[in-house]
């Protein structure tokens, strides 16, 4: 919704949280408003997604607990922490497509994991663990335990 639509017209927004207290009312509003303004338009959003973003505590586990103790086990430099992280994620299959608009060639790129809600990065974590067990033979610990040292 760009600036000139929103002057043009009158933009209701639904409850965030699903919850429509008095819709009927809502659509009473919107409807009078609307008869009341012939020569403008109404917008109805509904309901968005709300969430909350992946913890400190999650992401200072996989960044800090896990990143650290994986570079040390394969020999790299502290500098390369998001370099392998980004490769880790392409190797286990984190992986989203992403078309070039002038080639039309498709690429898989490592989905971002900064917008994951908790959960979701939760079992991003399970799996993360899981595949470095699995193919690079690293345990990674219990992040509970080891979290006082971060």
């Amino acid at each position: 919704m760009d600036r000139a639509q929103l002057k043009a017209g009158f933009f209701f927004v639904v409850s965030v949280n699903g919850e429509i207290p008095g819709l009927d009312s809502w659509v009473g509003a919107v409807k009078r408003w609307a008869f009341s303004n012939p020569n403008k338009k109404a917008f109805l959003q509904g309901p968005k997604r709300v969430f909350e973003k992946r913890s400190n505590q999650q992401c200072r586990t996989v960044m800090g607990l896990y990143m650290d103790q994986i570079l040390e086990e394969l020999g790299y430099e502290s500098t390369d922490k998001d370099f392998l992280f980004q490769t880790l994620k392409l190797e286990m299959g984190w992986t989203e497509e992403r078309v070039n608009k002038r080639t039309r060639a498709i690429t898989l790129v490592p989905k971002k994991t900064r917008d994951l809600p908790t959960p979701e990065f939760s079992a991003f974590m399970e799996k993360f663990v899981r595949h470095m067990a699995i193919h690079h033979n690293i345990v990674l610990p219990d992040p509970v335990a080891d979290m006082a040292r971060i």
